[in-house]
């Protein structure tokens, strides 16, 4: 480990979260009831030339929220000329990324559209920025809006009637997983299941609750009789309630989780959350594998069934600041001879650069070389390969060549959307890399 230590780790230790945060409580004054929404800012504005997105320049528009703790912000951003490419940040108070866009509008969303995000990582307060970002275009004019928007049940409250709450001092690590789907019937996650034989999972604490922006009712319990299906109908009603974007904890396990899955094949939405035979099963299999190394770390899993490594569920992960590692196990390259990745993966420079975060992200599974991965591939992020110890003697030529790091090829890992017992094994980079990441967390 000490070739990624040395480069890396010194900013990731750091950020390793030793709380004593205080934050605001309820208010009793409310601002806004569920659903309530209101334009907040309209303005116009030109686009400086740039070409490739090197040195970028930036047009900044400040948005004020502090009338209301609203919950959500949506900007949206137009303009003319289907050729040019503008980019999208919002920025908090803190200016760090709380939500973006980074579309090319020609080939996703045809002339003049660089769509919208929305920042739903905590309730957005005092002065929000819009910083519209040149990409590849000449001086380009643009018009944009701001829009809040109430999401919480009992409403939004004004931040002047809000008192202090501190949390107590504790010490836990949290791992993101971007993967598929992950199913929370599965005996591993809970005690006496294949991942807690000895031990109860209990890294969740309400301070980390709170933290995180856990609601209470998002508190989830489900039925786990061994048979899924009937489960999966007792628990209708929780299914069904579960939104896009908000955080739930499964009680009883390490896991919290949001959902930003796209989708199916038929183009119908994938169900939220809910595990179903029409999800792929890699993420049951990544998540495991991180809790199989390190079954004290606080699993925060975002499910991408659909939509694999969209720009909200990189957000989501790369940019909240309770986050200490992120493992992503994707690419382009899914067999035979993968060609060079041009992109590194969105939020990544700046999660580990700017806020001390490790970037754990997979090799592949094809005889070509981790540096040209987007994920594995930056300097800033840690490549995994994969070693099968007792049948290759640890040669990785065929899962990626000159990686960061090298682990567990093949696991008996938890891996069904359709069962709630039992490990199997498998392999890939896929399931090495979440595994690193686990090692990791245990260490710090």
């Amino acid at each position: 480990m000490s070739k990624f230590l040395l480069r890396k780790g010194l900013g990731a230790i750091a950020a390793l979260s030793l709380c004593s945060v205080s934050v605001n409580a309820f208010a009793t004054e409310k601002c806004a009831d569920n659903g309530d929404e209101v334009v907040v800012a309209n303005w116009t504005g030109v686009a400086p030339s740039a070409a490739g997105g090197l040195e970028a320049a930036i047009t900044k528009q400040n948005i004020d929220l502090s009338a209301c703790n609203y919950d959500e912000l949506t900007v949206s951003l137009q303009w003319e000329n289907s050729v040019e490419d503008l980019d999208l940040d919002i920025l908090d108070s803190n200016n760090t990324v709380a939500g973006s866009s980074g579309r090319n509008n020609v080939l996703d969303d045809g002339p003049g559209e660089a769509g919208t995000e929305t920042a739903t990582a905590g309730s957005p307060k005092g002065v929000m920025t819009a910083a519209v970002k040149s990409y590849t275009n000449f001086d380009t004019a643009f018009t944009a809006s701001a829009t809040a928007k109430c999401i919480s049940a009992d409403g939004c409250f004004k931040p002047e009637t809000q008192g202090p709450v501190e949390f107590e001092q504790d010490t836990r690590v949290v791992v993101a997983v971007i993967d598929s789907a992950i199913n929370m019937y599965h005996s591993f996650y809970y005690a006496g299941g294949e991942g807690y034989l000895n031990s109860a999972p209990t890294s969740v604490t309400p301070d980390l609750l709170k933290e995180m922006g856990v609601k209470p009712e998002n508190h989830i319990t489900l039925t786990r009789t061994g048979d899924i299906e009937a489960d999966k109908l007792a628990d209708k009603a929780i299914w069904d309630g579960i939104k896009r974007g908000e955080l739930y904890w499964f009680v009883g396990t390490n896991v919290i989780a949001a959902s930003y899955a796209g989708n199916k094949a038929d183009g119908t939405p994938h169900p939220l959350l809910i595990p179903t035979p029409e999800k792929s099963p890699h993420g049951v299999g990544t998540s495991s594998a991180v809790l199989k190394a390190n079954p004290d770390a606080v699993m925060f899993f975002l499910e991408t069934e659909g939509a694999l490594a969209n720009d909200a569920s990189h957000v989501a992960a790369f940019r909240n600041s309770v986050v200490d590692i992120i493992s992503t196990s994707y690419g382009l390259g899914a067999s035979g001879v993968f060609p060079p990745e041009l992109w590194s993966f969105h939020q990544s420079f700046k999660s580990v650069v700017y806020d001390g975060k490790m970037h754990f992200s997979s090799g592949g599974n094809a005889p070509g070389y981790t540096p040209g991965r987007a994920g594995a591939g930056p300097w800033w992020s840690i490549g995994v390969s994969g070693s099968e110890e007792d049948s290759s003697n640890g040669r990785t030529t065929v899962s990626g060549n000159l990686p960061d790091f090298v682990s567990d090829f093949t696991q008996d890992l938890a891996r069904c959307t359709d069962c709630e017992t039992g490990l199997a094994p498998y392999g890939g980079t896929s399931f090495s890399t979440p595994r690193a990441a686990g090692v990791a967390s245990k260490v710090l």
